[in-house]
């Protein structure tokens, strides 16, 4: 069944955070597209898009976050890059969970 996708805005983890370990366990790192979400189980892949620019990347959740309710979801450095958001930056996105469609 579909999954109504959820808008809001993304942040990009700050670069102090590569090379630490998420709460999975996993490492961040610059190679990985992936992305904190305070609820979603780890492994959910999801499909997230930029608004601005229509661009997408498939991410997997392996990390909690944001803490600040002004964001919905916390875009790693490889996430980021493929969304064309800079590494301090944020944008208007929207995010489904991947494989419904």
């Amino acid at each position: 069944s579909a999954t109504k996708p959820v808008r809001g805005v993304a942040a990009v983890y700050a670069a102090r955070y590569v090379g630490h370990k998420t709460a999975s366990g996993a490492i961040l790192d610059r190679k990985h597209p992936t992305v904190a979400h305070l609820t979603l189980g780890f492994g959910t892949r999801l499909v997230v898009v930029n608004r601005e620019n229509r661009r997408t990347v498939t991410v997997t959740v392996n990390d909690r976050g944001p803490y600040s309710r002004q964001f919905i979801i916390d875009l790693s450095p490889a996430a980021a890059k493929a969304l064309h958001i800079g590494p301090n930056g944020s944008a208007r996105v929207e995010f489904r969970i991947a494989g419904n469609s």
